[in-house]
């Protein structure tokens, strides 16, 4: 091997070394103190931005709160201002109503006339109350309130918000002003429908009201479709006694559009708060500020923001820092004193500082120029430094120059070469030839290019491949959510019962699955599975078997025959050998009868009966889904009362395990749910969910965690069981006549409910040669629903063809026409043959 030459004996050669080390020393120290001398600029700059910032922030808090707070009481005074109006026409009314009953003889007599059909313009009208059924239409008392009506027709013309202005006596008659006249005439009896003032919840207030008290109603529905409406109410006393009241109906559009289009800075916004805590208009559609009418700022599980609400309907103004909706916000608020509401005003406390911050930045921007520019003036002063020590090297080794020459240029060339590998060059190959360590060093740079080259490929591939799984894992996993039902609002205005159902994959994906819908008004499906295995494949077969079981469900109403053929078509082509547990139940809501299905599932927790106790729902399983070819399934009943709860589950929940591998365990489960039981069932499963985290700990979620609790809450029917006999005709229509009188129904809606009750009943017993028949009734939602179950021979009334009514023939033919008269009065029709009976459901809007 040829011997190399070693740097170190050609520098000793120099006798000079000792000015070129004290050179070093000194422009080490120079660097030294100007990279120090940088860095205490830079601090104090950075000190000095952070607090200037800080002063900013303080001073735009202070000025945004100002203006939210303005903002508020502006918005309320003018609100206020709207409803004062209204409250002045009707104390005006009054006053007149007051004057006419202690000085009659000033006024002359003035007929009101009552409502007449086809009459659409603004005109004074004349109702009557039931009690006055058979009275005459005009007596003194009327003749004499007729001199009011032109005052009601001016303060309804005058003011846009007002919707109809009106005097009711105590004897049973009102006066009223408003443009729908046309809507309180009864084409079909001839007549003006009844008004029961009495009835009203502004006249009972009033009567409480002493005199000259202004009161208001609670917000109410318009029933001709006007929108959301408030009446402004006040006694008429006469010799110490209220004799009538006066009142005014007012539109809430335009108090609703200038909330919503109350601007705050760029992203806020503002709400109204009635004197319960309720949220009567936002543009908020979710969230703890959204108008819902189950929300309720009191009672608000933020409690910042729940006392917040305390100070509002306590008629405070104020502004208050609370966070809504994980945000920081400012709320600024002002009361309604008219209504005992109160007007908020909500904006981001991060709109409000970001010009502090925005200041922040630009100043910390500027502080790193200020250094990008000393590095480059310490640059330069390195690049002179170094040639002033090449310019002394050149002199000061004159004698030497030659081997100056053979130890610098390689050096050189080596500097230069890793240089241009340095600037990303990696296809470069240093090529320097001297013998010695240079040469050496060279080629350890070489073989450090090609690795690191190496290394980059293949870093690049293996990154690229993880970001293309992860993102399609994402996908998946959204998507996989979406297929699942929400159980927020998913069943809104359905009282009969309350469900909550929650799935966590234990991956991005998973094999869990639940769901729930109505198959029809009467019938509730809800179920939980488990597919086997976890990530992808078990995501993709639980898509498939939810969706063969959903389809089935639509169309077969036996659980047991859904997973029998379910069972078939997930076996067929299941070449991984996978398989699903599943429990499955469809629950009757007007009888409480639960018709259930189980594939190898965990079995549900139930309470039954009104104990606090939970128990496990007792039945033979069926062999899971997709494990053999061939099967049938059983199903089981259950009764459920109002009250009962179920509870299904996966075994994610009873397998969870703490880091010392102990299980959370059917017993741990059970003992929570009793504590847990008068949760409402979205709770319920918040309080398991958080109580697994807790006992797992730090552990890593093993398996797929799926719960759906539902609380079955009853029908609402109110019942009447017996013979199937004429003779109860008279019974049945009194059952009836009470419920809907209780209700207040329209009196069109009245006659036609009871002619189909009559209809019905007849029919049964005349035709069905049933024993006995059950008639259920109840008020919900603005609707009448009436069902009729009876054990005779099956028929469906719905499939037998209507008349042709307009063939003389026809008409004179016997039968057909109640049924037809039933079809045409009422708003729905469902017939249902179950457990032997038939069911004809009937829904009329109130």
């Amino acid at each position: 091997m040829k011997k190399r030459k070693k740097i170190g004996k050609t520098i000793t050669g120099f006798l000079l070394s000792a000015v070129f080390l004290t050179m070093f020393l000194h422009g080490i120290v120079s660097v030294w103190s100007l990279f120090s001398m940088k860095r205490i600029s830079m601090d104090t700059n950075r000190e000095l931005g952070k607090k200037a910032a800080e002063d900013a922030q303080d001073a735009l808090e202070k000025i945004a709160g100002e203006q939210l707070q303005n903002i508020a009481k502006e918005k309320a005074a003018y609100i206020g201002k709207s409803f004062t109006e209204v409250a002045a026409y009707v104390h005006g009314i009054a006053s007149m109503a007051e004057e006419i009953y202690e000085n009659p003889q000033n006024y002359p007599d003035r007929i009101v006339l009552p409502p007449q059909p086809g009459c659409r313009g603004l005109s004074a009208q004349l109702l009557k109350s039931w009690k006055q059924k058979e009275a005459a239409w005009q007596n003194q008392e009327l003749l004499k309130l007729g001199n009011i009506q032109d005052l009601l027709i001016q303060y309804n013309a005058n003011n846009e918000m007002v919707s109809s202005a009106y005097v009711a006596t105590g004897s049973g008659w009102l006066i009223q002003a408003d443009s729908i006249a046309y809507s309180k005439f009864n084409h079909q009896e001839k007549e003006p429908v009844f008004y029961e003032a009495e009835t009203r919840q502004w006249y009972q207030r009033a009567l409480k009201a002493k005199q000259g008290e202004i009161v208001y109603s609670d917000v109410i529905a318009d029933v001709h479709g006007g929108g959301d409406c408030i009446v402004c109410a006040q006694p008429v006393y006469h010799k110490g006694k209220v004799v009538a009241v006066a009142g005014a109906g007012s539109y809430l559009d335009t108090v609703y559009h200038g909330v919503l289009k109350t601007a705050v800075g760029e992203n806020g916004y503002a709400f109204l708060v009635n004197k319960n805590g309720q949220i009567m208009v936002s543009p908020q559609k979710e969230g703890e500020t959204a108008a819902k009418s189950y929300l309720n700022l009191l009672e608000s599980k933020n409690k910042p923001l729940s006392d917040i609400c305390r100070n509002m309907t306590a008629g405070q103004a104020g502004i208050e820092r609370v966070t809504i909706d994980g945000k920081d916000v400012y709320l600024a608020y002002a009361p309604l004193k008219e209504l005992g509401w109160s007007f908020a005003t909500v904006i981001d406390v991060a709109e409000v500082i970001a010009p502090a911050q925005e200041s922040h930045r630009v100043i910390i921007t500027l502080a790193d120029a200020v250094g990008d520019n000393q590095d480059a003036a310490i640059g330069r002063m390195l690049v002179s430094f170094l040639l002033i020590t090449i310019c002394a090297a050149v002199i000061i080794s004159i004698l030497g120059a030659v081997y100056a020459d053979r130890i610098t240029d390689p050096i050189r060339r080596l500097t230069d070469e890793v240089k241009t590998i340095g600037k990303g060059d990696l296809e470069h190959r240093i090529q320097i030839r001297t013998g010695d360590e240079i040469e050496d060093l060279g080629e350890a740079f070489n073989s450090m290019t090609s690795q690191i080259k190496n290394y980059i490929s293949n870093l690049s591939e293996i990154t690229a491949e993880k970001e293309r799984i992860r993102t399609e894992l994402t996908v998946a996993s959204r998507l996989q959510a979406d297929m699942l039902p929400l159980s927020q609002d998913a069943f809104p205005g359905r009282a009969e019962f309350e469900l909550w159902a929650q799935m966590t994959p234990a991956r991005e994906v998973g094999g869990d699955f639940y769901d729930f819908f109505l198959t029809d008004e009467d019938h509730l499906v809800f179920m939980v599975a488990d597919v086997s295995g976890k990530g992808v494949p078990a995501a993709l077969f639980m898509v498939v078997a939810k969706t063969l079981i959903r389809s089935r469900m639509k169309v077969e109403p036996d659980p047991a025959k859904v997973f029998t053929d379910t069972n078939k078509s997930l076996y067929e082509n299941n070449r991984d050998g996978m398989f699903v547990t599943a429990w499955l139940g469809i629950l009757t809501l007007s009888t409480g009868d639960l018709v259930y299905v189980n594939a190898g599932h965990n079995p549900p927790l139930i309470k039954t009966g009104g104990r606090g106790e939970f128990s496990w729902l007792d039945q033979r399983t069926g062999f899971v889904l997709a494990g053999m070819d061939g099967l049938t399934y059983d199903q089981a009943k259950l009764k459920l009362i109002p009250g009962d709860q179920v509870f299904l589950y996966t075994d994610g929940v009873t397998e969870a395990h703490d880091t010392g591998n102990e299980l959370y365990g059917e017993i741990r489960l059970k003992s929570r749910l009793e504590k847990w039981g008068e949760f409402p069932p979205g709770d319920q499963i918040s309080a398991v969910w958080e109580d697994v985290q807790a006992f797992k700990g730090k552990a890593e979620q093993f398996d797929d965690i799926t719960m759906l609790a539902l609380c079955y809450k009853g029908d609402g029917y109110q019942k009447n069981h017996g013979l199937a006999d004429l003779s109860r005709m008279a019974e049945i229509e009194d059952f009836v006549e009470s419920i809907l009188k209780e209700q207040a129904v329209r009196q069109v809606s009245f006659i036609k409910i009871m002619i189909a009750v009559d209809e019905i009943f007849s029919n049964i017993c005349r035709y069905s040669k049933a024993k006995e028949v059950t008639i259920a009734c109840k008020a919900a939602d603005g609707k009448i629903k009436l069902f009729f179950e009876d054990d005779g021979i099956p028929f469906n009334p719905l499939e037998k063809p209507d008349p042709d009514v307009t063939d003389e023939l026809e008409r004179k033919k016997a039968g057909g026409y109640g049924i037809y008269i039933v079809k045409k009065s009422m708003d729905s029709l469902v017939y249902e043959f179950i457990a032997g009976k038939n069911r004809l459901l009937l829904m009329k809007i109130a």
